[in-house]
């Protein structure tokens, strides 16, 4: 099975998209970029036109723009629940990222002050998106 992971501002459309895709195939794109408490990751939104063009190949597309935490819990749990069958994985996430030790987090638009403790709460583990 191909699974393809794509984290920051990076979006490999050539390499994703260039054989036709399963109907199977999954797309999850987040695109955060006005964020509450901290500096607007300007350019974060970029991302977000490539989901038109993953959809456009034949992927199912889950897409969303500023999402909170939860929300990027819920948009991750739904593409989890719809893999079964997928040939193909494409996961794209822009905007700001934190690192502690073994682990990075994608934050949410309404991440604040964020520290070890907290920070599982306020984005999405990306060692649990490489597992996907």
């Amino acid at each position: 099975m191909n699974r393809i992971v794509l984290l920051g501002m990076t979006l490999l459309l050539g390499g994703a998209v260039a054989a036709p895709a399963a109907a199977q195939d999954r797309a999850l794109v987040i695109g955060n970029a006005g964020y509450r408490a901290a500096v607007d990751a300007v350019g974060a939104e970029a991302v977000l036109p490539g989901a038109a063009a993953l959809g456009t190949a034949g992927f199912v597309v889950l897409d969303g723009r500023d999402l909170d935490a939860a929300a990027m819990r819920e948009n991750l749990s739904a593409t989890l629940r719809a893999l079964e069958g997928a040939e193909r994985v494409v996961i794209v996430l822009s905007g700001h990222f934190v690192h502690a030790g073994s682990d990075s987090w994608f934050l949410g638009v309404d991440a604040a002050e964020p520290d070890l403790a907290t920070v599982g709460g306020m984005g999405l583990s990306l060692a649990t998106v490489m597992e996907v």
